[in-house]
């Protein structure tokens, strides 16, 4: 039995509590997952890649807490653990239909394929009040192995499991230990986002959100033809995703496009998505979702593991007869100011829910670390976007990826 400390409780930050909002129920934030995968060709040293996993996860001290309700203290809280959990490791071989080492009822057979072994490893419940917060399997392939990771939503976004599986790969290749001194620990964003309510910013700071609400007042999200208005029963709790790459040459273009534009290029797709959009709502001005991550914003936080990203409404006004690069430039400098007050809108009971059904994420691809090694990750566990536009950005390459809700949209 694990010893606990009931006194060693964390709140959830606001970035946490916002999840819980829009999943609408504990229960459910609780089951939601992150999901990545670590294509691996090559030899493998198996036992030394499952001791840096388990060293990683010890060093990052959210991941060895529990999500669990506390006495004394309303909704859940991250209670801090004496003795860290073990690893929920699984091994299984897809070549030979034999499974290795796997804790699950997860036996492979012979028409089980990757993505459906890897579904059903996900889908398998993790016991969050005990601890078990990240599981890992690796599985054996023809053409090499592939790690799969699944960390619950309500202590690793997407971008803090990327982040996590940078520094996993640079554990393995260079064979060094990750020391809990060197990562910023979540806690400690916790009580700075609490030291922020009552700072002398913080009145700026909602007077700013207070009053771009106040001008972008009844303003919905988008309304195109695509959207179906009264949602198909046949689709209601499921998604649809649709990918492209964009080759070397293409990002070229788009990296020069930004800097004639003066604007970051994330800043400048994000500005794309936006007009394509409202060319669709024949120019009709609408409120969305910018998914943005402080980590981004604050060097020390970089590599950490918790939940950083928050959902900051963007009201988007474009005229038909209006340059797209003054347009740009105008929406650059809102987007800054909403960095610059981004820890005052209020996460919590947002006065504009209706930027939360249609969204924006770019994320930073992982450089390749190891020659043959290539990281996949899921979408991000975006509970209210209805549709979303994923950036996964590396320089040389990118991938888009569309995120509908199959009970709105349709694949083609």
């Amino acid at each position: 039995m694990l010893a606990e400390h009931v006194e060693l409780s964390v709140a959830l930050s606001p970035e946490q509590r916002a999840l819980v909002m829009q999943w609408g129920d504990d229960n459910i934030a609780k089951k939601t997952t992150v999901t990545a995968q670590v294509v691996i060709e090559g030899q493998l040293n198996y036992a030394r890649l499952r001791l840096v996993v388990e060293n990683l996860r010890n060093a990052h001290g959210l991941l060895r807490t529990a999500l669990r309700h506390v006495p004394g203290w309303r909704g859940l809280r991250m209670q801090q653990l004496d003795e860290s959990p073990i690893l929920h490791w699984c091994e299984a071989d897809l070549r030979c239909e034999a499974d290795l080492s796997c804790e699950t009822d997860l036996r492979p057979t012979g028409e089980t394929t990757l993505s459906d072994w890897v579904e059903q490893f996900r889908a398998q419940p993790m016991a969050t009040e005990r601890g078990e917060l990240i599981k890992a399997a690796l599985v054996h392939l023809q053409s090499g192995h592939v790690l799969v990771l699944v960390a619950n939503a309500l202590v690793m976004d997407r971008a803090g499991l990327l982040a996590f599986i940078g520094q996993m790969i640079e554990g393995y290749r260079d064979g060094a230990m990750i020391d809990p001194e060197n990562l910023f620990q979540y806690p400690g964003f916790v009580e700075w986002r609490q030291s922020l309510e009552d700072d002398e910013a913080a009145l700026l700071g909602r007077e700013y959100w207070n009053s771009y609400i106040a001008q972008n007042s009844g303003l919905e999200s988008p309304r195109h033809g695509c959207r179906w208005k009264i949602p198909r029963t046949s689709g209601l709790g499921k998604k649809i995703h649709t990918t492209r790459a964009i080759d070397h040459r293409s990002t070229q273009v788009l990296e020069r496009t930004a800097n004639a534009l003066g604007c970051p290029v994330d800043i400048l797709l994000q500005g794309a998505w936006w007009l394509l959009l409202v060319r669709l709502t024949g120019f009709e001005s609408f409120i969305a979702g910018w998914l943005h991550d402080c980590r981004r914003d604050y060097e020390v936080m970089a590599g950490a593991a918790g939940v950083f990203e928050k959902i900051l409404p963007v009201a988007i006004h474009i005229q038909a007869d209006t340059s797209f690069a003054q347009w740009l430039a105008t929406f650059s400098g809102t987007l800054n100011n909403h960095i610059e007050a981004q820890e005052y809108w209020n996460l919590d009971e947002p006065s504009a829910p209706a930027h939360l059904r249609t969204g924006f994420a770019f994320y930073e691809a992982l450089p390749e670390r190891i020659s043959g090694w290539r990281v996949a990750a899921g979408p991000g566990p975006y509970p209210r976007f209805e549709l979303a536009l994923q950036i996964d950005w590396s320089g040389a390459t990118a991938e888009l990826l569309i995120d509908a809700d199959a009970s709105r949209y349709c694949k083609n």
